[in-house]
């Protein structure tokens, strides 16, 4: 016995130890102050240098609202004004800096620009060797290696240093690049993908098992046309969060990391689900040999390859045919309070663990990871020696115990404003005990709940106020005390008729949780008329006269909704009402009307205002 136990851990070192094929790959957060730190190895700073504990990428102390990073060694970052940086591996092109990085070690150290993308872009996601990007417009831009059709041209072949279009594709809510493919999720909840489909990566119940082994066009994944809110993709496969909560996976299936160990064949080529995962999720991250999610309670759980302790359960897995965990079990010390969560690893065609890891990010801010940490990957200030060369558990990063905003490769998240404080993005969970004031939305366009003891941060919970752009949520202590007197009169219970004549703001719900219409000649206080704001709770409606102007002091009333707002010169203009605004700055005066601003207060009377005091 002693023996096989020794060859074991022989090969346990053989696959994780110093011998193993070094790990390119960063670890990067953005901080609450929109800065980027890394650690691990490509850190950004200029150099090749490696680093067990975070440091600062120079350049990206602020201003940054996302990170993505490649399963091939390069990172990328989107910038608040929409733009688009790229450092690391550089030999496809995959920075899109308009060059090809060919001398060894093929690495450009420091970031660079995308070219074309200095403005525009709302989320990026990088693959192994090429990268993409949605644009506000709802189209997907790609760059990199094409050599399977993974940059969604119709065609293949050289590789493309700058973006290109992704064909077909107008109304894309999200991005995910996996190892030479790419799928993009609709604003419609539909999948679609395009490159590599030797394994089912595709999802479209076909396996390409003969040249060219591709498709170079985005395809339909069967089941899922409708219903999807996340996606996640890596390597050689791709997991769904549906809007029940449930997960469902297709592609690579070699280690059972997407289905039951000893599958076979070993892959899916349509969406399967995940035993005991069909609801109570609310994101999920894949890393090629494992998987993990946060749950709607705000638990951390993976599943899949177990050789370095990645799905942080205390145990390692020592087998040699297949060395997985299944089906999905908690994170030591994280069943409760965590925000999102993230994974890296090797492909599963490899069956090594160099990098295989996991990162859990808290309600609090705090970042914790666990896995392979032979090289300080873990971002503890240590390494492990081999064997085992991990470290099976949740350990803290070294300086990230709060002021952490977002891990990588999650949605992207913008700085909170006045006495909001960011606690998820879309997709997670925003853990907190008690009852909180929670904002959800972007770019000024927020819902508005009063919840308690943490909430999924979703469109189904929310309704969606800013359509086809990445949300976040954020809480507050709520106020105490009551509206102010005369705000609001009753007017009818639930089922009853809410009289009035003329037009008002009608409100309906109870306990906090309100939705509010424009409305005239009065209306039905129902349901049906204003949606169900506090469930299984009586409701009733009161009204309040609509106010026209915005408040005095910073803005000055130009004109109602349909009318034109005349000026002379380039003035920042508001539009909506009931603090939901877009600002744009226009010239020589505009309609006001939602063709020009969007919707950002849909269902209420809006207005058009100038500064007081000019631009």
């Amino acid at each position: 016995m002693s023996k096989v136990v020794g060859f074991v851990l022989l090969l346990i070192g053989l696959l994780v130890g110093p011998g193993a094929t070094r790990s390119a790959e960063a670890n990067c957060v953005l901080t609450s102050a929109g800065g980027v730190k890394c650690w691990g190895s490509n850190l950004g700073d200029g150099t090749l240098n490696t680093s067990a504990t975070p440091v600062d990428v120079p350049g990206l102390t602020s201003g940054v609202i996302q990170i993505t990073e490649g399963s091939g060694g390069h990172t990328c970052v989107l910038t608040a004004a929409g733009g688009v940086k790229c450092w690391g591996f550089n030999q496809s092109g995959q920075l899109g800096n308009g060059t090809f990085t060919s001398v060894y070690p093929f690495i450009v150290p420091s970031p660079v620009d995308v070219v074309g993308l200095s403005s525009g872009v709302v989320q990026i996601a990088a693959g192994r060797e090429h990268t993409c990007a949605m644009t506000a417009m709802g189209t997907v831009k790609c760059w990199g290696r094409n050599g399977n059709g993974e940059l969604g041209t119709g065609t293949s072949g050289p590789s493309a240093p700058m973006p290109v279009d992704v064909t077909g594709l107008t109304d894309v809510a999200q991005v995910s690049a996996g190892w030479a493919f790419t799928c993009a999720l609709s604003t419609s909840g539909g999948v679609k993908c395009w490159g590599w489909n030797d394994k089912g990566q595709l999802g479209d119940d076909s396996v390409t098992g003969s040249a060219p082994f591709f498709k170079t066009t985005p395809v339909d994944v069967v089941g899922l046309t409708s219903g999807v809110v996340q996606i996640s993709s890596i390597s050689g496969y791709t997991c769904a969060l549906t809007s029940a909560g449930g997960v469902k996976c297709w592609g690579d299936n070699l280690v059972g990391q997407i289905g039951t160990r000893n599958s076979n064949p070993f892959y899916f080529d349509q969406p399967h689900d995940i035993p005991t995962l069909t609801s109570g999720v609310a994101q999920v991250s894949v890393s090629g040999l494992h998987n993990c999610v946060v749950t709607t309670s705000g638990g951390a759980k993976c599943w899949g390859q177990n050789l370095s302790g990645q799905v942080g359960d205390g145990t390692f897995q020592f087998a040699i045919a297949c060395c997985s965990v299944d089906p999905p079990v908690d994170v030591i010390g994280l069943t409760s309070g965590v925000a999102q969560i993230t994974t890296h690893g090797a492909p599963a065609s490899s069956l090594s663990s160099s990098a295989s890891i996991s990162c859990a990010l808290t309600t609090d801010g705090a970042v914790k990871c666990w896995g392979t940490n032979n090289l300080g990957q873990l971002g503890n200030g240590t390494t492990t020696p081999s064997p085992p060369g991990a470290i099976p558990t949740p350990v803290d990063v070294v300086g990230l115990s709060s002021g952490v905003a977002a891990l990588w490769d999650q949605a992207p998240l913008q700085e909170p404003t006045d006495e909001f404080t960011i606690c998820a993005g879309e997709g997670g969970f925003c853990g907190f005990t008690g009852t909180m004031d929670v904002r959800y939305g972007a770019n000024g366009l927020f819902s508005f709940k009063t919840l308690t003891d943490g909430t999924a941060c979703t469109n189904e919970v929310f309704g969606d106020p800013a359509p086809d752009t990445p949300k976040q949520c954020a809480i507050r202590t709520p106020s105490t005390s009551p509206p102010p007197p005369g705000d609001w009169v009753f007017c009818a219970t639930e089922g009853g008729e809410c009289a009035f004549s003329g037009t008002m703001n009608v409100r309906y719900g109870a306990n906090d949780s309100f939705v509010v219409k424009t409305l005239a000649d009065g209306t039905p206080c129902t349901n049906a008329v204003f949606g169900d704001p506090a469930p299984d709770t009586p409701k009733h409606c009161a009204i309040q006269p609509p106010s026209t102007p915005p408040p005095s002091g910073d803005w000055t009333f130009c004109t109602t909704e349909g009318g034109f707002c005349a000026f002379t010169g380039t003035m920042p203009v508001r539009y909506g009402a009931n603090g939901l605004f877009v600002v744009k700055t226009l010239t020589d005066g505009t309609a006001c009307t939602n063709e020009v601003f969007g919707d950002p207060a849909p269902d209420v009377a809006k207005s058009c205002s100038l500064p007081l005091t000019g631009p």
